[in-house]
């Protein structure tokens, strides 16, 4: 089951509910009441509804295939590749992605390292230029 909410911030969160056996029906009754009085209700659980991207991952052929098409990386992570919360696909970075923050965290990283390399780079000019006014120019022997 998957329920619908807002952090402090205001923003939307997603909060997933699973566990090994199914849920019974007055349990279920009791989830989806509660996630309308407390949150913006359910929107995947069994039976339905379906709603917003858990309607495509209702419609896929598995989860499997539902993890490797969607538009963020969404698999579980596994020993070699541990990252979960770094959704954004390789193939992603630089994209425009439709996101309530103001910048992706991997442009300002690339940004960062960008400034920093220029800033070494000038630094290394300046100082080999005190280095060869200090020597002068190299003496032909």
């Amino acid at each position: 089951m998957v329920v619908l909410g807002r952090d402090i911030l205001g923003e939307e969160t997603a909060t997933v509910l699973a566990r090994l056996r199914p849920y019974t029906a007055g349990e279920l009754q009791a989830i989806r009441r509660l996630a309308d009085e407390r949150g913006r209700g359910v929107v995947f659980a069994p039976g339905g509804p379906y709603k917003d991207e858990w309607k495509e991952l209702a419609d896929a052929h598995g989860w499997r295939n539902f993890c490797t098409t969607y538009r963020m990386n969404v698999c579980p992570p596994t020993d070699n590749k541990p990252f979960f919360f770094n959704m954004n696909r390789l193939t992603q970075i630089g994209e425009n992605t439709a996101s309530a923050a103001p910048a992706d965290p991997s442009q300002i990283l690339m940004l960062t390292l960008g400034i920093l390399v220029a800033l070494s780079w000038r630094r290394s000019c300046f100082l080999w230029g005190l280095h060869a006014t200090e020597h002068g120019p190299p003496s032909d022997r």
